[in-house]
């Protein structure tokens, strides 16, 4: 009798293993199916619709901030580690359009941008926040490069106007020292404007009276 009992008492194990077996088998046969069905006809999901976006990494710190301003431009900036900006996009209320650059400080550096006329610029600046080149293309088509000094000032200038190029050298002050090329001088008793030819080189004084001018 023993014996028997212990012998139906095996055969029970085996069978409820051989019952889980199967009934995970079965299990992930549906599993399967569903997939496979899932495959077959994909779902649409549903758009993510907000005027603010912020994503975080895995310790809790802002990496990505996207938002719709209520002015109407629109904004993305990515963060570091830090939480610190190092680049920004941005579609201006008007049409124009932006890439902005940081340091690993978060300080605004470059920029690339279109305004909302269509004209291309690049602005680069130092450390200190302050603008050094200036690189551009007017809506009439004139290319012009400006260099500035520590204190934002235009220093040289750079153009090529439809009458020529010119290139003009300015003081502590922003105003224009010396001209080669293309330039407009005023005569100091008429008072009337006058435009240098292409190989002209003119020097102004701190008002902006020609003191010397070759060819004459």
């Amino acid at each position: 009798m023993e014996e028997r009992i212990a012998r139906l008492e095996r055969e029970n194990r085996w069978m409820r293993r051989g019952g889980l077996l199967a009934a995970a088998l079965v299990g992930a046969a549906l599993v399967c199916a569903v997939l496979l069905v899932g495959q077959a006809v994909p779902k649409k999901l549903p758009d993510l619709v907000a005027r603010s976006l912020t994503l975080k990494d895995a310790a809790g710190q802002v990496r990505l901030k996207a938002f719709v301003a209520v002015d109407g431009g629109a904004h993305l900036n990515l963060l570091d580690k830090a939480g610190k900006p190092h680049i920004g996009l941005t579609v201006f209320s008007d049409g124009g359009r932006g890439l902005f650059l940081f340091d690993k400080a978060g300080k605004f550096r470059a920029t690339f941008g279109l305004a909302a006329d269509g004209s291309p610029s690049l602005d680069l600046l130092d450390k200190a926040g302050k603008q050094r080149i200036g690189l551009t293309v007017l809506p009439d088509g004139i290319p012009s490069l400006a260099l500035l000094d520590e204190a934002g000032t235009p220093r040289i200038g750079l153009a090529v106007l439809p009458d020529g190029p010119s290139l003009k050298l300015g003081d502590k002050a922003g105003k224009v020292r010396a001209a080669f090329g293309v330039a407009e001088t005023v005569n100091k008793v008429t008072r009337a404007t006058t435009k240098t030819s292409e190989g002209t080189l003119t020097l102004f004084d701190a008002k902006g009276n020609v003191i010397w001018k070759a060819p004459r």
